[in-house]
């Protein structure tokens, strides 16, 4: 059996976090600010109408 102790999954996910963002900008990328509230999802409206469902109460 191994008895070693597992690391912190935590400190792995930040130190791999802090490796990509140091190899992020060693290649002269810029952070971009992002104001709070704000995301990368656009609204995406459909072009076809929805189907017009009946209750059992509109016969």
């Amino acid at each position: 059996m191994n008895f070693v102790p597992m690391t912190d999954p935590r400190k792995k996910i930040i130190a791999d976090l802090s490796a990509q963002i140091d190899h992020y900008l060693a290649t002269g990328e810029r952070i971009q600010h992002v104001p709070p509230g704000a995301s990368g999802e656009r609204l995406s409206f459909s072009t076809r109408k929805k189907a017009r469902t009946r209750n059992a109460s509109d016969s």
